[in-house]
């Protein structure tokens, strides 16, 4: 297909613009572009009816018991959310798709825009609430360096540790003695391969905890639990033992007089902070709000649970996402409105214009019409062949001034709103308003008193009563779920 129409009209932004050739492969055609359905044939007409010569099933008295069902696994249930979660764009990709909207001067599916800006964390900020229930605190652990959103105090320490320990101690290695005891066994990490501990020392349970929140922080415990392996054998406790004989020492930075030198396990220098640094470095909230970047960095809890379930529910039927969305959107006076059977809802950042008898174009542009009205399942990528009736083969200079011509006249046309262009290069001309509006119109102007000297004439009432009357404007979100959504 030549596509020298779409080099010619696109402009390309220099400011880090947000692909949207991801939409350009869905189908956001007008229903007129898909033909006419074919009738499925009535019963009958492909020989008689299967019921009907189809004798009854009898069982066999002799037969025996009859099989027995076998169970149906039914879905499980999902939990009820203990947070109420919702999605909004942020704000330097989102100006990067407005302005990418306005270049293109294209109409895409709200539904669509809603997925692409959930499509991928650094396009969206989440919004959390926790929901009222009995015994749940209604509040939110902040921490103030990189803005983590956490359900409970611990959780925020915890990442205080994790993620910014550096600002606050240094770990040091030290020799010592290697542990004494009878030790025949060492549990081992399934997933980092480390030896822990024999299940019989004193300090296991510390020691995997440590394990733990060094090595697998992004790993729920109770996944960590089930990977622990058992080794046997003498030589597998002789490697542990001596991996024992250094141990590591946490030592605080900017450390007072009246502060501890060190600390000889993480969980005492975690508590110690909890209650001397981290008050300084924790805000309590009622509601969250985070960029979705910081959602793999969130501690495994029903806060991570609730907002990664509603991400895969807007992904699959982003209704609060998109009725958010088109706010945004008529604030910044983008057209909205629904289109189609189904009544799916676009929004494009040109106002749609109706052709009037009284409409009056260059012949250039009349001639581009005249083929759009004779041709409605045209594309944007076809023009220059089926309009021009040219090839991709080398042209003289007055066919490639043609194209240019046609680019020109073609961007006119959607920048002036007579032509939609969906996201799929499918062309849109609605057909010119019946002439019979005019009276009607005219009637119900001179009826209101005025007191203005300016007269109004028709043609600057007609494109925009037309377009009432043939666009639905989107006043509530009546797209329909997929079947197998779980709404």
């Amino acid at each position: 297909m030549d596509d020298e129409l779409s080099k010619a009209t696109d402009e390309v932004s220099s400011e880090e613009p947000v692909d949207l050739s991801v939409l350009e492969g869905l189908d956001f055609g007008p229903d007129w572009g898909k033909g006419i359905p074919q009738k499925k044939s009535p019963k009958g007409s492909f020989g008689p009816n299967r019921s009907e010569t189809k004798k009854p099933f009898r069982r066999n008295k002799f037969s025996g018991n009859a099989r027995p069902r076998s169970k149906i696994n039914k879905p499980t249930k999902k939990p009820d959310p203990d947070h109420l979660v919702s999605f909004s764009p942020e704000a330097i990709p989102f100006a990067n798709l407005i302005r990418e909207m306005k270049t293109t001067c294209r109409a895409y599916s709200l539904f669509d825009l809603a997925k692409l800006i959930l499509g991928k964390p650094e396009r969206f900020v989440v919004m959390a609430t926790p929901a009222e229930k009995p015994g749940h605190e209604i509040a939110y652990f902040v921490t103030k360096p990189d803005g983590l959103a956490c359900a409970t105090r611990e959780e925020a320490c915890a990442h205080l540790m994790d993620s910014h320990g550096d600002s606050f101690f240094e770990v040091e290695e030290r020799e010592t003695e290697a542990p004494k005891g009878s030790f025949t066994v060492v549990n081992k990490c399934g997933l980092t391969g480390e030896l822990l501990a024999p299940p019989n020392y004193h300090r296991y349970a510390e020691l995997i905890r440590e394990h733990h929140a060094t090595h697998l922080s992004n790993v729920s415990y109770e996944k960590f639990q089930r990977s622990i392996e058992t080794e046997h054998g003498t030589e597998i406790v002789e490697a542990w033992l001596d991996g024992m004989k250094k141990v590591r020492v946490y030592r605080l930075k900017d450390r007072s007089v009246e502060e501890p030198e060190f600390f000889e396990t993480r969980e005492a220098l975690q508590r110690f902070l909890m209650g001397q640094r981290f008050s300084k470095l924790i805000k309590k909230v009622r509601r969250a709000r985070f960029s979705g970047n910081c959602l793999n960095n969130l501690p495994s809890g029903t806060l991570k649970r609730d907002v990664k379930m509603a991400l895969e529910e807007q992904m699959r039927y982003p209704l609060s996402t998109a009725t958010m969305l088109r706010r945004n959107f008529r604030k910044m006076k983008f057209a909205v409105y629904k289109h189609g059977s189904k009544g799916i809802t676009f929004v494009c950042a040109i106002k749609r214009k109706i052709r009037t008898p009284d409409t009056v174009f260059a012949s250039s542009i009349q001639t581009l019409l005249d083929f759009l009205d004779e041709n409605p399942k045209s594309r944007k990528n076809e023009l220059v062949e089926r309009f021009l009736g040219l090839n991709s083969e080398k042209r003289t200079k007055e066919q490639e001034e043609s194209v240019r011509q046609l680019a020109r006249d073609f961007r006119w046309l959607v920048t002036e709103g007579y032509v939609t262009e969906f996201a799929d290069g499918t062309l849109l001309l609605p057909p010119v308003a019946p002439s019979s509006l005019t009276p009607s119109v005219k009637t119900k102007k001179k009826q209101k008193p005025t007191h203005s000297k300016k007269s109004v004439t028709s043609d600057e009432i007609l494109p925009e009563a037309a377009e009432t009357s043939s666009i639905t404007q989107q006043d509530d979100m009546e797209e329909k779920p997929p079947e197998n959504s779980d709404n």
